[in-house]
């Protein structure tokens, strides 16, 4: 038995997607496009253009010229943007705060991503009627069902599937040998 540190052998994002019937690549993606789905409202002062050779949007706001990246910003008119939350709060290296504007102008755009639960392939460990109930629980956010936190993820996903449903959160850690335990940081060389 490791103490601490050791590696699960079978995670927590494996114990969903055998929930939903699904594979663990389906839940990554699934996830990533929700959480990509965070967007909120930004206006700058001025749209400039685009960058001559990145793909880059030029901007204007607070007096200052700023480059945003295309992949994170979708332009909506002259001074309205759609951007991803952590990229308008600043949470990247070369950006600032950008100037929000409504934090929930896409909010439906966010339920519409989480209910898009992808089909099952396998034989989900849930019954298809509570596969039918997933909608209506997803449409609500997590702190509705008291975890502390905005957006679903793989751990309040599937303790919310242990809680409604009585789903068993069967994780395991790893069997290391000696060698092993010392790779995964476990033990000290």
């Amino acid at each position: 038995m490791c103490s601490g540190s050791c590696p699960l052998a079978r995670k927590v994002r494996s114990v969903l997607a055998d929930a939903l019937g699904i594979t663990e690549g389906l839940v990554g993606k699934w996830l990533l496009g929700y959480q990509e789905s965070d967007v909120v409202l930004v206006q700058v002062d001025r749209f400039v253009g685009q960058h001559p050779y990145y793909p880059a949007w030029q901007v204007e706001f607070n007096g200052k010229m700023r480059y945003l990246r295309k992949p994170w910003v979708k332009k909506i008119d002259e001074r309205s943007l759609a951007v991803y939350r952590p990229y308008a709060m600043g949470n990247h290296i070369d950006t600032d705060p950008l100037p929000i504007l409504d934090e929930d102008a896409f909010a439906s755009q966010l339920v519409e991503a989480i209910l898009r639960i992808p089909d099952p392939r396998l034989k989900p460990r849930l019954a298809m009627k509570q596969l039918d109930q997933l909608p209506e629980l997803l449409s609500q956010s997590p702190n509705e069902f008291g975890f502390d936190q905005r957006l679903w993820d793989e751990n309040s996903l599937t303790q919310l599937l242990s809680d409604q449903f009585g789903l068993e959160i069967d994780t395991a850690f790893a069997q290391l040998t000696s060698l092993g335990r010392k790779l995964a940081g476990v033990d000290s060389w």
